[in-house]
């Protein structure tokens, strides 16, 4: 089962003011054709590199595609930032596909009006999903335990303090905490759906770095 599948409502995080989100997600900007710390490249929907807009129809399902990677072991995540013609911003939040090596992450969103859509990739190293599989690979053996609760420990309170537009409720999280602090339950609090829905849409997302902003032109639908 792929995240992607776990929680359908990561799919679009509509946020009420996507300039409130920390500064680290908003990134720094990189050109077309350059890299920034945690590497990514646009694949679709992307017409000559960017030249020409992207096509679609009001509702279609629009696909992103990116090659994201870093060197290392820690984990990565992508969101697809979109701007409608509104000015209405919303986050797509990005998903690796298989196989899991070629390092490809798809995620798709449905435009609900025309005209001038944009968007950029956003790409970050995910501290949550690096925190998760170190506490999944270490905790059952028993090795580095007091480090690797401390520091999960300290991803809980990160998140505590960025309130998220779609998710205020933060009883996953005081959850999570309370298996941290208590070494009782630990994983299994870690990986309950509303605890990792949670932490995903809250944790720190340090080294964000944005592409460059491309467009997608959207047609009304024909009658």
């Amino acid at each position: 089962m792929t995240k992607q599948d776990q929680h359908p409502s990561l799919k679009v995080s509509q946020l009420a003011n996507f300039q409130a989100a920390p500064k680290a997600l908003r990134g720094n900007r990189t050109g077309r054709g350059s890299y920034g710390r945690i590497p990514g490249r646009l694949m679709s929907p992307i017409v000559n590199h960017g030249a020409y807009p992207a096509k679609a129809v009001v509702g279609e399902e629009v696909t992103f595609r990116a090659h994201v990677f870093r060197e290392g072991h820690d984990e990565v995540g992508a969101s697809i930032a979109v701007v409608s013609p509104t000015k209405k911003r919303s986050l797509v939040e990005l998903h690796q596909v298989e196989p899991v090596g070629l390092d490809i992450f798809e995620g798709s969103f449905r435009p609900s009006e025309p005209g001038t859509w944009k968007f950029e990739l956003i790409t970050y190293s995910d501290e949550w999903g690096t925190w998760l599989h170190a506490a999944d690979a270490k905790l059952p053996i028993d090795q580095d335990r007091e480090l690797v609760l401390a520091e999960g420990l300290a991803l809980v309170d990160s998140a505590l303090k960025y309130h998220h537009a779609l998710e205020p409720d933060d009883e996953p999280l005081h959850a999570l905490r309370k298996a941290l602090t208590s070494d009782r339950d630990v994983q299994a609090t870690a990986h309950r759906i509303d605890v990792d829905y949670a932490m995903r849409a809250r944790a720190p997302r340090t080294l964000a770095t944005r592409s460059a902003k491309y467009q997608i032109e959207v047609s009304r639908r024909r009658a």
